[in-house]
């Protein structure tokens, strides 16, 4: 059976965590793991346990399991462990180009041989391999996996950033890392995702405040059109005026908006459907309406 260790460690002054935080986050980086397998075509059955941490800390060890026989092991050698590699290998890949994409689209992509180079906005450079690339620009369940790995994270405050290690024998290797600041683009829709999709824009529509939220990189909650949502606000002067105790809301408080819609065509059934929502700009924050029209019957 060969193994390797995996240490997700959450970085801060931390005495304890949210359990909804902790088990969320969790379950994401195990469906992570298992998405890349399958995308992998691997053809291996992986078995993930978590180990006991030690005492006032959370680093979380996984241990990745890959069942094989014997003779086959002989056979080919090392080939459960370069299975193993590739899928470590393909997780640190995928969030370090989600992480410096930051959810834009890449400057350009260029085919090097056995390779993929990367170019994104700023000028960073990523060279990933062809299948690694093939894999980050067709999933859209591993694209959930990575955000329901970190989204859960912004809600807890005392969370800085998260690490992730390889563990090989007594050797670390480092998988990835990224600051609380940074989970927003980590979290955003992959733009290398080949899917079809439009965006909406829609000028000064209202929405019902369901949930404030001071940190830029968390999402409020609403109500649009009798649907419960969330939403990411890129209004940085409307955060200056709610630092600055401009605002106040209450039960019913509306904000009139310029809000963006990213809608994703849906093969099964045929038809858009909306999949992420972006408040471009915040216009005016309303109190409730003072009469609030009852349903007639």
């Amino acid at each position: 059976m060969e193994q390797k260790r995996i240490t997700f460690k959450y970085k801060g002054e931390l005495e304890d965590i949210s359990a909804p935080v902790l088990l969320q986050s969790l379950l994401g980086f195990v469906s992570l793991i298992e998405q890349v397998n399958e995308e992998l075509r691997t053809g291996k059955k992986l078995n993930i346990r978590i180990s006991s941490t030690r005492k006032g800390s959370f680093l979380v060890n996984l241990n990745l399991l890959l069942d094989t026989l014997d003779k086959i092991k002989s056979l080919f050698n090392d080939l459960d462990a370069q299975t193993l590699e590739k899928i470590t290998y393909a997780i640190g890949a995928i969030l370090m180009v989600k992480k410096l994409l930051k959810g834009e689209e890449p400057k350009e992509i260029k085919d090097n041989g056995s390779n993929v180079i990367i170019v994104t906005g700023d000028n960073n450079k990523i060279e990933i391999d062809k299948t690694i690339y093939r894999v980050i620009s067709s999933s859209e369940r591993i694209d959930k996996a990575v955000k329901d790995t970190f989204e859960p994270i912004v809600e807890e405050d005392d969370i800085s950033g998260v690490e992730i290690e390889e563990i090989k024998e007594n050797e670390r290797k480092k998988l990835f890392q990224i600051s609380k600041s940074e989970i927003y683009y980590v979290i955003k829709t992959n733009p290398l995702l080949k899917e079809e999709t439009k965006r909406l824009f829609i000028e000064k529509e209202e929405l019902v405040v369901l949930k404030v939220v001071f940190a830029k990189e968390r999402k409020w909650e609403f109500v649009y059109k009798g649907n419960k949502i969330s939403a990411y606000i890129e209004d940085d002067s409307f955060y200056e005026d709610l630092i600055n105790h401009k605002y106040s809301f209450t039960v019913g408080t509306r904000l009139i908006c310029d809000l963006e819609i990213i809608q994703v065509f849906d093969k099964e059934l045929n038809v858009y459907v909306n999949k992420e929502y972006i408040i471009k700009k915040v216009h005016k924050v309303l109190p409730p309406p003072k009469h609030p029209e009852l349903p007639l019957r």
